[in-house]
């Protein structure tokens, strides 16, 4: 378990070490402490490890013991769920009951990690979200970051989205909330300029980085006709040890998410399927012309003489086998990606510094 947290605290890259650890922790399991559930589930998910046998296999033995977990490993094990994009409901109600029962001695960013958390997975039940919510309400003396700030108003809104008939606790503080959620500003990607510009190339008119009046940004959007086009580069999916398409993690399906129920169509273009096609404009072109072509025909705004016929299939040479990343994007990405887990990595630090 330390292990792995030491590994995922300098980012790691070596996912053939993370698998191995899952494979070896697996087989201890039964043995674990709740920091050694936690620390290990953590690693996995801030590299983005995707060992669903060994969550599960967690969620089974750990289940039992949270009453015995300390709230920062209650909050760091729901969030490494979270952010994998893995739902046990029954794990995550026992985490709530657990939770609960200890909200006297959650921190700031337990309590946001944890909110974040059922918010991401799209938890319906709202109790857990009321005791949460109106802890901190209560608590004139709890003091948040801005990155966890961030979290909160994007547990409001999933809060408004799924319980509309409900007050939001922390109402006050709603304006506080927005203005760390748009502070993160935005980095648009080599991939996402490319794109932007073949959607230029074959008529799709669009706006850059649109922000919705909610805040969500969106990578190129028509806002009137509500289409949103988001790039995915890497960090979106969780690494597999086997070959297959890959995964979107939990941020990227509770974005989508959020997009859609906003009244949003949310087109996905994946870093590999672009890849595929970027040898070309002519293959870029088609690609897009395929990806419009499958939207409702109210929403499509390419000229009819511009667009495939519906049931057209991308030709297999426009798709060759996948191309190594460039390097100069791979260490762009990477470099974004240390950024967004500097913070969490440092509290994680502060938390356990006697390991």
């Amino acid at each position: 378990a330390n292990t792995a947290w030491a590994y995922a605290t300098i980012d790691s890259q070596d996912y053939d070490f993370f698998f191995a650890i899952a494979d070896i922790a697996q087989i201890k399991i039964q043995n674990f402490c709740p920091q050694e559930f936690s620390n290990t589930v953590w690693a996995m998910a801030v590299i983005g490890i995707d060992v669903p046998s060994f969550f599960n296999a967690v969620a089974i033995q750990a289940q039992s013991k949270l009453n015995e977990f300390a709230p920062r490993e209650l909050a760091n094990t729901a969030w490494a769920y979270a952010n994998l994009g893995y739902v046990d409901h029954s794990f995550f109600q026992a985490i709530a009951t657990a939770s609960i029962a200890k909200l006297s001695t959650f921190t700031p960013q337990d309590f946001a990690n944890m909110a974040w958390a059922f918010a991401c997975v799209d938890w319906k039940e709202l109790n857990i979200f009321h005791a949460l919510l109106n802890t901190i309400a209560a608590n004139n003396n709890i003091i948040f970051d801005p990155r966890n700030l961030s979290q909160l108003y994007q547990v409001f809104l999933h809060f408004q989205l799924e319980f509309p008939h409900a007050t939001f606790p922390l109402v006050h503080n709603q304006q506080k909330l927005f203005a760390a959620f748009q502070a993160q500003g935005v980095r648009p990607s080599k991939t996402q300029r490319s794109v932007a510009a073949a959607l230029n190339r074959i008529g799709w008119n669009h706006s850059f980085e649109y922000i919705t009046p909610e805040g969500l940004s969106i990578d190129i959007a028509q806002p009137a006709e509500k289409i949103a086009v988001e790039v995915d580069g890497p960090f979106h999916f969780l690494k597999s040890r086997t070959e297959g398409t890959p995964i979107e993690n939990g941020p990227t399906k509770f974005k989508s998410r959020l997009l859609q129920r906003l009244g949003w169509t949310v087109i996905h273009i994946p870093h590999f399927e672009w890849d595929r096609v970027n040898t070309s404009s002519a293959k870029q072109d088609q690609y897009l012309r395929k990806k419009l072509c499958d939207l409702p025909l109210h929403n499509q705004q390419l000229p009819q003489d511009a667009l495939p016929p519906h049931n057209q299939q991308i030709p297999q040479e426009i798709l060759p086998p996948l191309p190594l990343q460039e390097k100069v994007e791979e260490i762009s990405y990477t470099l974004h990606h240390n950024l967004d887990l500097m913070g969490e990595m440092q509290d994680m630090h502060d938390t356990y510094d006697d390991l």
